[in-house]
């Protein structure tokens, strides 16, 4: 029998906190050969720190994230092989595949996707551009940019330096809605959704970034009122957008919330913060794994065939 959110979060307060070794929760009761999912909403919450989640789950401040665990899984996902930052969290998250191939290693070692291995890409190559509506939707700028290389005002003292392109530079023309290259908070952020996600008929794949958690935490530390604050507002907005769904009758609709990293202890970083999560009400997936994992799952749910080069370096969570 598949156990409940308290059992879980109990296990993973004291098993992986505590030692730093992830216990792999999973639901007993997935079915053998599920059928596909037409369309994912794929939720991004920007650094939270997976003991703080559970915290506030456990406190009954996430009542819609509770849900969607209840109805599916809540699992541990671990990061390695890049920086526990944003650029590489995302890039991995929704291409499935290492910065030895993305190029994406860290916020600061980085380069365009090369083309045609992010999770829009093949969900358009697949299904085929008049079949399938991929959105993109974020709160961040640059770190989940579409800039292409050249001289860009950064550093403490805004010099001007030449940089490579952004991560998302190469996909974008990809992509039929993309409403990235800007800072926005949840409430901008879950309104485009809103409206794109209103207009959008037939199947779809829909990523929406949600940076709040993070700001906060960087400006007021982990353990703040703010960051507490900002997930809580996260959790608002998966309701809002799961109402959207049910009025829309898109009732066959995979939804993945993840986090890109953690965040350091009562810190404002997140230089080693690898303690990541999963929850989804996809009842196929059975346990956490590594972030590389992620993509490949969420595609293969979706109906997509893994089989096309190159080879994803990870499993699926669904075995």
């Amino acid at each position: 029998m598949r156990r409940s959110l308290a059992a879980i979060a109990v296990a993973l307060l004291s098993a992986v906190m505590l030692t730093g070794q992830p216990p792999r929760p999973g639901n007993s009761r997935a079915p053998a050969n599920p059928p596909p999912f037409e369309s994912v909403l794929f939720i991004g919450w920007d650094g939270v720190q997976r003991a703080h989640l559970l915290e506030l789950m456990m406190a009954g401040r996430l009542p819609n994230l509770t849900k969607l665990a209840d109805e599916g899984s809540f699992e541990t996902i671990g990061i390695s092989g890049h920086n526990t930052d944003t650029k590489s969290g995302w890039t991995q998250l929704l291409t499935g595949y290492n910065p030895e191939l993305t190029g994406v290693f860290s916020n600061g070692r980085y380069q365009p996707i090369p083309k045609g291995l992010t999770a829009f890409e093949r969900v358009e190559t697949f299904f085929g551009p008049d079949q399938v509506t991929t959105l993109f939707i974020t709160g961040k700028a640059g770190h989940v940019g579409s800039l292409g290389p050249g001289l860009r005002k950064e550093g403490p003292k805004q010099e001007e330096q030449m940089r490579p392109g952004q991560p998302w530079h190469n996909a974008k023309a990809s992509i039929d809605v993309f409403e990235g290259d800007e800072q926005r908070q949840a409430d901008e952020v879950g309104t485009l959704a809103r409206r794109h996600l209103g207009e959008v008929k037939g199947r779809f794949f829909a990523f929406v970034h949600f940076s709040d958690p993070d700001h906060a935490g960087h400006a007021h530390g982990e353990n703040s009122p703010e960051y507490e604050a900002a997930i809580v507002a996260c959790d608002d907005w998966l309701g809002r957008l799961r109402q959207l769904l049910a009025e829309k009758d898109l009732q066959n609709t995979s939804i993945y919330v993840v986090t890109d990293h953690g965040f350091d202890e009562g810190a404002m970083s997140h230089s080693y913060a690898p303690r990541s999560w999963l929850v989804t009400n996809d009842k196929a997936v059975i346990r956490g794994g590594h972030m590389r994992e992620v993509a490949p799952t969420v595609l293969m749910r979706m109906g997509v065939s893994l089989n096309e080069p190159p080879p994803f370096p990870g499993g699926v969570l669904t075995r």
